[in-house]
């Protein structure tokens, strides 16, 4: 597990420490405070320097972009891509050091827009620093090292021509990350359900799915057209497609599947309060504990709920189960994350505790 992450210039955070994480770990903070800043920074860490990680990451904030310069540019600390940015985590008493660096666009590399009309097009030169592509360098503890590169070709309009290059996939630490805009596709939640099913572990999934609807007794993967889907029997006479169920239950079926792919890794869940009502949290909390430890699995949640927190709180009680607690403030321009050891979180169930304050 992760006993320390520590974060620079990355994206709103020029410096922040985590220290003493635990099995489950907890962040609240107000919004913008870097709550899924420290998610993203652990994501890229686990996946070494893996460049489609980073694609992944950057393309969850800005979908839209096509150029690499304002795919990349917010990566980096107040888009100065001057300064490298440096995640490094303690993993089982063994440092992990990702550094990501921009890669200056080659000059007169700019081309014209085909879509302008003639009339309107402009080509510049310049000798400022247009990003191009990234670097990711991962070393660890053994001294082994993993390099990667991805650019975008200049004058290309679509991330299919992302061209990038790793070597071979050392060092890379099972992570799922669970966004707060969206979701995995179906077909790669379909595979991850098969593979827990192939181990006899789906009925744990059925179990955590049913704390939300009690009708669901069984799920099965099918063919929906060609591609692989997971359906729900809720007792009718024919089966349905849980991509059309609620937020919360999708959100806690990819929780509930991350596990098996993962073992002996890390999962992130941003906003894990999303879709998710307030009489489900013991329940989620307790299941989640269970996977954690059957799997090996450590975990960080983002929330921005107080009955999240202080469901957590309650049903992870006692020293060996005890989350770890960060709030992530900005104090006169710079990141500070608080921790919260037994005795102050006794104070947080008794307090008025306000998550976003």
């Amino acid at each position: 597990m992760y006993s320390s992450l520590s974060i620079k210039n990355f994206r709103g955070i020029e410096s922040l420490q985590l220290e003493d994480t635990r099995r489950i770990n907890l962040i609240v903070g107000r919004n913008n405070a870097g709550k899924s800043t420290v998610l993203e920074s652990l994501f890229l860490l686990g996946s070494a320097a893996n460049t489609a990680a980073a694609l992944s990451i950057a393309l969850l904030r800005d979908p839209e972009a096509s150029k690499a310069d304002r795919l990349w540019r917010t990566f980096f600390h107040n888009a100065d891509p001057g300064t490298p940015i440096e995640v490094e985590g303690q993993w089982n008493d063994q440092p992990r050091r990702l550094k990501i660096s921009a890669i200056k666009a080659e000059p007169g590399s700019a081309s014209a827009d085909p879509k302008v009309p003639s009339a309107a097009r402009v080509a510049t030169i310049s000798d400022s620093f247009t990003i191009g592509g990234l670097a990711l360098v991962l070393s660890n503890g053994d001294g082994v090292q993993s390099e990667g590169t991805i650019k975008i070709p200049p004058g290309s309009h679509n991330m299919a021509s992302t061209s990038g290059s790793n070597g071979p996939d050392t060092g890379i630490l099972p992570t799922t990350l669970v966004s707060a805009r969206g979701w995995t596709s179906m077909p790669d939640i379909a595979r991850q359900f098969s593979d827990l099913a192939k181990i006899k572990q789906e009925d744990s999934v059925v179990e955590a799915l049913r704390s939300i609807d009690t009708r669901i007794s069984r799920l099965d993967v099918l063919s929906d057209g060609g591609s692989a889907a997971v359906y729900a029997d809720i007792g009718l006479d024919s089966l349905l497609p849980l991509s059309a169920a609620g937020e919360g239950l999708m959100r806690l079926l990819i929780m509930a599947v991350a596990f098996a792919g993962i073992r002996g890794g890390v999962l992130l869940v941003d906003e894990i309060d999303n879709g998710l009502h307030h009489s489900v949290m013991d329940k989620l909390w307790t299941f989640l504990d269970q996977q954690c430890e059957r799997f090996n699995v450590q975990m960080f949640a983002t929330t921005h709920s107080d009955e999240m927190l202080r469901s957590a709180l309650r049903s992870l009680s006692g020293e060996s189960k005890r989350p770890g607690l960060f709030r992530i403030d900005v104090r006169n321009g710079r990141h500070v994350a608080t921790s919260y050891d037994a005795e102050a979180i006794a104070g947080v169930l008794e307090s008025n505790f306000e998550v976003r304050s």
